[in-house]
């Protein structure tokens, strides 16, 4: 069998190319298969950054499930706090009124009482002179006993 002598093969302008080519071919090959591993690497990461938002927006949509169930509770309590606001100003517009008579007649009871103790005070002025004039009647009656007495000493005498 002939042998091949390899140098002299090199040296040869097909050789050359095609060992070129050879050398080209397989450091496309290697950069292929680090960009198709970078890209399974990426696509990997991509997934898992999927994954990761998945989750994270299931837990927002359980969230805001839950809130909403609490809003509509929230909601309910707001209405029923706002009727009762209603009620109580009902209430307080009824105790205003009620006050609004209630002082009318204690204005007129404090006039009554102010009429009464100016009738009082002049019924008690009324009694004073009528008790000075009784005290005065009295001393014209015992003045008119002791004359009566005098008189009466006097007769069998004369």
């Amino acid at each position: 069998m002939p042998r091949i002598d390899y140098r002299s093969e090199l040296r040869r302008p097909v050789s050359l190319a095609l060992l070129g080519l050879a050398v080209l071919g397989w450091i496309v090959a290697a950069r292929l298969a680090w960009v198709h591993s970078e890209s399974g690497h990426d696509h990997r990461r991509q997934v898992s950054l999927l994954t990761a938002a998945e989750t994270s927006a299931r837990t927002e949509v359980q969230q805001l499930r839950q809130a909403s169930g609490t809003l509509a509770e929230a909601q309910g309590k707001i209405a029923a706090a706002q009727s009762n606001v209603t009620q109580l100003e009902q209430s307080r517009a009824e105790a205003r009124a009620r006050l609004a008579e209630v002082e009318q007649n204690l204005e007129a009871r404090r006039r009554s009482a102010a009429e009464a103790a100016t009738a009082a005070e002049a019924a008690g002025q009324r009694l004073k002179e009528l008790e000075a004039q009784v005290q005065q009647t009295n001393e014209r009656l015992t003045a008119a006993r002791a004359e009566l007495t005098s008189a009466q000493q006097a007769i069998p005498v004369r």
